[in-house]
Protein backbone atom coordinates (compact mmCIF):
# COMPACT_ATOMS: atom_id res chain seq x y z
CA UNK A 1 0.00 0.00 0.00
CA UNK A 2 2.51 2.15 0.44
CA UNK A 3 4.51 1.51 -2.41
CA UNK A 4 1.22 2.23 -3.83
CA UNK A 5 0.92 5.54 -2.90
CA UNK A 6 4.42 6.79 -3.19
CA UNK A 7 4.23 5.68 -7.01
CA UNK A 8 0.93 7.81 -7.31
CA UNK A 9 2.54 10.66 -5.65
CA UNK A 10 5.71 10.22 -7.66
CA UNK A 11 3.49 10.49 -11.17
CA UNK A 12 1.78 13.32 -10.19
CA UNK A 13 5.00 14.82 -9.62
CA UNK A 14 6.24 13.85 -12.77
CA UNK A 15 2.93 15.24 -14.56
CA UNK A 16 3.35 18.70 -13.42
CA UNK A 17 6.88 19.11 -13.86
CA UNK A 18 6.18 18.05 -17.77
CA UNK A 19 2.42 20.55 -17.64
CA UNK A 20 5.64 22.91 -16.30
CA UNK A 21 7.95 22.60 -18.93
CA UNK A 22 5.20 22.34 -21.73
CA UNK A 23 3.23 25.59 -20.60
CA UNK A 24 3.71 28.55 -22.24
CA UNK A 25 1.42 31.37 -19.85
CA UNK A 26 -0.44 31.24 -16.68
CA UNK A 27 -3.35 33.35 -15.96
CA UNK A 28 -5.48 34.25 -13.26
CA UNK A 29 -9.10 34.79 -14.51
CA UNK A 30 -12.18 36.55 -12.53
CA UNK A 31 -15.86 36.13 -14.33
CA UNK A 32 -17.84 39.06 -13.18
CA UNK A 33 -20.45 37.13 -14.44
CA UNK A 34 -21.85 33.70 -15.83
CA UNK A 35 -25.44 33.52 -17.14
CA UNK A 36 -26.63 29.93 -16.40
CA UNK A 37 -29.60 27.81 -16.96
CA UNK A 38 -29.71 24.53 -14.95
CA UNK A 39 -32.97 24.35 -13.12
CA UNK A 40 -36.39 24.60 -14.78
CA UNK A 41 -37.15 28.37 -12.99
CA UNK A 42 -36.56 31.53 -13.73
CA UNK A 43 -32.83 32.70 -15.19
CA UNK A 44 -32.69 35.59 -12.80
CA UNK A 45 -32.00 32.51 -10.01
CA UNK A 46 -29.48 31.61 -11.31
CA UNK A 47 -25.49 32.54 -12.87
CA UNK A 48 -22.80 32.73 -10.57
CA UNK A 49 -19.34 34.98 -10.09
CA UNK A 50 -16.28 33.24 -10.53
CA UNK A 51 -12.23 32.86 -10.43
CA UNK A 52 -10.07 30.06 -12.57
CA UNK A 53 -6.56 29.55 -13.12
CA UNK A 54 -5.69 28.91 -16.51
CA UNK A 55 -2.36 27.37 -18.36
CA UNK A 56 -1.67 26.93 -21.84
CA UNK A 57 0.08 23.30 -22.99
CA UNK A 58 1.82 22.95 -25.65
CA UNK A 59 0.61 25.19 -29.10
CA UNK A 60 -3.04 24.83 -29.17
CA UNK A 61 -4.05 23.60 -25.87
CA UNK A 62 -5.05 25.10 -22.82
CA UNK A 63 -6.32 23.79 -19.34
CA UNK A 64 -8.33 25.85 -16.99
CA UNK A 65 -9.97 25.30 -13.28
CA UNK A 66 -13.09 27.41 -12.37
CA UNK A 67 -14.72 28.15 -9.13
CA UNK A 68 -17.98 29.67 -9.26
CA UNK A 69 -20.60 30.82 -6.76
CA UNK A 70 -24.21 32.01 -6.82
CA UNK A 71 -24.85 35.56 -6.04
CA UNK A 72 -27.85 36.01 -7.84
CA UNK A 73 -27.27 39.21 -8.85
CA UNK A 74 -30.25 39.88 -11.17
CA UNK A 75 -32.53 38.71 -8.68
CA UNK A 76 -31.23 41.16 -6.32
CA UNK A 77 -31.39 43.91 -8.35
CA UNK A 78 -34.88 42.98 -9.44
CA UNK A 79 -35.96 43.42 -5.46
CA UNK A 80 -37.41 39.29 -6.13
CA UNK A 81 -39.80 40.35 -8.57
CA UNK A 82 -40.25 37.55 -11.01
CA UNK A 83 -43.39 38.65 -12.55
CA UNK A 84 -42.12 39.00 -15.83
CA UNK A 85 -39.84 36.41 -15.98
CA UNK A 86 -40.45 32.28 -16.67
CA UNK A 87 -40.52 30.54 -13.54
CA UNK A 88 -43.02 33.11 -11.23
CA UNK A 89 -44.26 32.86 -7.82
CA UNK A 90 -46.48 30.53 -7.46
CA UNK A 91 -49.49 30.10 -4.52
CA UNK A 92 -50.62 28.19 -1.53
CA UNK A 93 -54.03 28.05 0.29
CA UNK A 94 -54.37 26.90 3.47
CA UNK A 95 -57.40 26.95 6.16
CA UNK A 96 -56.31 27.85 9.83
CA UNK A 97 -57.41 25.89 13.30
CA UNK A 98 -60.79 28.06 13.01
CA UNK A 99 -62.23 27.12 9.23
CA UNK A 100 -60.38 30.86 7.84
CA UNK A 101 -58.68 30.45 4.50
CA UNK A 102 -55.39 31.97 3.65
CA UNK A 103 -53.36 32.78 0.64
CA UNK A 104 -49.94 33.86 -0.11
CA UNK A 105 -46.61 33.17 -2.88
CA UNK A 106 -44.24 31.53 -2.66
CA UNK A 107 -41.24 31.34 -5.31
CA UNK A 108 -37.73 29.86 -5.14
CA UNK A 109 -34.18 30.56 -5.89
CA UNK A 110 -31.43 28.00 -6.76
CA UNK A 111 -27.60 29.90 -6.43
CA UNK A 112 -24.82 26.99 -6.93
CA UNK A 113 -21.77 26.66 -6.07
CA UNK A 114 -19.89 25.11 -9.02
CA UNK A 115 -16.44 23.62 -9.98
CA UNK A 116 -14.92 22.44 -12.73
CA UNK A 117 -12.23 21.38 -15.33
CA UNK A 118 -12.21 22.47 -19.11
CA UNK A 119 -9.43 21.28 -21.82
CA UNK A 120 -9.71 24.03 -24.53
CA UNK A 121 -8.12 23.34 -28.20
CA UNK A 122 -7.42 26.74 -30.14
CA UNK A 123 -8.07 26.28 -33.89
CA UNK A 124 -5.22 28.75 -34.99
CA UNK A 125 -3.05 28.21 -31.65
CA UNK A 126 -3.04 29.43 -28.18
CA UNK A 127 -0.42 31.89 -28.82
CA UNK A 128 -2.82 34.36 -30.25
CA UNK A 129 -6.09 35.86 -30.28
CA UNK A 130 -8.42 33.40 -31.49
CA UNK A 131 -11.06 31.19 -31.18
CA UNK A 132 -11.99 27.82 -29.51
CA UNK A 133 -13.87 24.86 -28.53
CA UNK A 134 -13.83 23.79 -24.98
CA UNK A 135 -15.03 20.52 -23.08
CA UNK A 136 -14.83 19.76 -19.06
CA UNK A 137 -16.31 18.16 -16.45
CA UNK A 138 -17.68 19.68 -13.30
CA UNK A 139 -19.61 19.15 -10.02
CA UNK A 140 -22.29 21.84 -8.84
CA UNK A 141 -24.10 21.90 -5.78
CA UNK A 142 -27.62 23.74 -5.46
CA UNK A 143 -29.57 25.58 -3.06
CA UNK A 144 -32.76 25.33 -3.01
CA UNK A 145 -34.13 28.60 -1.50
CA UNK A 146 -37.48 28.86 -0.17
CA UNK A 147 -38.87 32.55 -0.26
CA UNK A 148 -42.46 33.12 1.24
CA UNK A 149 -44.97 35.82 0.72
CA UNK A 150 -44.76 38.64 -2.02
CA UNK A 151 -41.63 40.74 -2.94
CA UNK A 152 -42.84 42.71 -0.04
CA UNK A 153 -42.59 40.62 2.48
CA UNK A 154 -45.06 42.61 4.94
CA UNK A 155 -47.73 42.35 2.36
CA UNK A 156 -48.54 38.95 3.17
CA UNK A 157 -47.05 38.70 6.82
CA UNK A 158 -50.42 37.56 8.55
CA UNK A 159 -51.40 35.34 6.00
CA UNK A 160 -48.25 32.92 6.24
CA UNK A 161 -48.19 30.38 8.91
CA UNK A 162 -45.60 30.75 11.56
CA UNK A 163 -43.74 27.36 10.98
CA UNK A 164 -43.11 28.97 7.26
CA UNK A 165 -42.31 32.37 8.15
CA UNK A 166 -39.36 31.19 10.11
CA UNK A 167 -38.05 29.19 6.95
CA UNK A 168 -38.27 32.06 4.76
CA UNK A 169 -35.23 32.35 2.79
CA UNK A 170 -33.76 29.30 4.29
CA UNK A 171 -32.15 26.83 2.29
CA UNK A 172 -34.66 24.21 2.21
CA UNK A 173 -32.30 21.55 0.51
CA UNK A 174 -29.31 20.96 -1.94
CA UNK A 175 -28.97 18.85 -4.52
CA UNK A 176 -25.49 17.99 -6.04
CA UNK A 177 -24.81 17.26 -9.90
CA UNK A 178 -22.54 16.39 -12.30
CA UNK A 179 -22.38 18.70 -15.45
CA UNK A 180 -20.41 17.73 -18.50
CA UNK A 181 -19.69 21.00 -20.31
CA UNK A 182 -18.99 21.81 -24.06
CA UNK A 183 -18.46 25.42 -25.42
CA UNK A 184 -17.45 27.51 -28.10
CA UNK A 185 -15.87 31.18 -27.46
CA UNK A 186 -12.63 33.17 -27.94
CA UNK A 187 -10.06 34.17 -25.58
CA UNK A 188 -7.20 36.93 -26.09
CA UNK A 189 -3.82 36.53 -26.07
CA UNK A 190 -2.83 35.71 -22.71
CA UNK A 191 -0.03 37.84 -21.87
CA UNK A 192 -1.38 40.51 -20.02
CA UNK A 193 -4.55 42.14 -19.54
CA UNK A 194 -7.58 39.52 -21.52
CA UNK A 195 -11.03 39.02 -22.01
CA UNK A 196 -12.35 35.23 -22.54
CA UNK A 197 -16.30 34.76 -24.09
CA UNK A 198 -17.54 31.45 -24.44
CA UNK A 199 -21.60 30.26 -24.79
CA UNK A 200 -21.67 26.62 -24.02
CA UNK A 201 -24.18 23.91 -23.91
CA UNK A 202 -24.27 20.74 -21.23
CA UNK A 203 -25.59 17.97 -19.85
CA UNK A 204 -26.48 17.31 -15.85
CA UNK A 205 -25.52 14.10 -14.47
CA UNK A 206 -27.92 12.85 -12.24
CA UNK A 207 -30.57 15.90 -13.02
CA UNK A 208 -33.52 13.43 -12.06
CA UNK A 209 -32.58 14.06 -8.46
CA UNK A 210 -35.79 15.92 -7.16
CA UNK A 211 -36.41 17.49 -3.05
CA UNK A 212 -39.94 16.54 -3.07
CA UNK A 213 -39.62 14.26 -0.21
CA UNK A 214 -38.56 17.02 1.72
CA UNK A 215 -41.14 17.76 4.82
CA UNK A 216 -41.46 21.44 3.91
CA UNK A 217 -42.43 20.77 0.58
CA UNK A 218 -44.30 17.86 1.12
CA UNK A 219 -46.35 19.33 4.50
CA UNK A 220 -47.53 22.03 2.10
CA UNK A 221 -47.90 20.67 -1.16
CA UNK A 222 -45.60 23.20 -2.82
CA UNK A 223 -44.15 22.90 -6.46
CA UNK A 224 -40.56 22.46 -7.02
CA UNK A 225 -38.49 23.52 -9.88
CA UNK A 226 -37.08 20.67 -11.53
CA UNK A 227 -33.22 20.20 -12.29
CA UNK A 228 -32.87 20.25 -16.16
CA UNK A 229 -30.66 17.83 -18.48
CA UNK A 230 -29.41 20.48 -20.94
CA UNK A 231 -27.97 23.08 -19.52
CA UNK A 232 -26.93 26.70 -21.28
CA UNK A 233 -24.17 28.75 -19.95
CA UNK A 234 -22.72 32.06 -21.10
CA UNK A 235 -19.67 33.80 -19.74
CA UNK A 236 -17.40 37.13 -19.79
CA UNK A 237 -14.69 36.75 -17.80
CA UNK A 238 -11.37 38.80 -18.02
CA UNK A 239 -7.43 37.44 -16.80
CA UNK A 240 -4.15 38.54 -15.89
CA UNK A 241 -1.50 36.43 -17.93
CA UNK A 242 2.17 36.69 -18.04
Amino acid sequence: MKKKTISILAGAVLSLSVMQGLAQNTAFTFSFYNAAYYVNTSPMTQGYMGIGLERNVGDYISLKLEVNNGFQILYKISGGDLGSVIGSEEDISWEDSLGYSHYFPYHWTVPALDINYQSKFFFNGNDKTGAYMAMGIGIRSVRYILHVGSTDDYSYSSEIPSELQQRDDEVIEKLTVVPLILRIGARGEMDGFFPDFSFGLGYNISHNKTINDNVVTQTWDMKVPKLTGLTVTGSISFGVGW
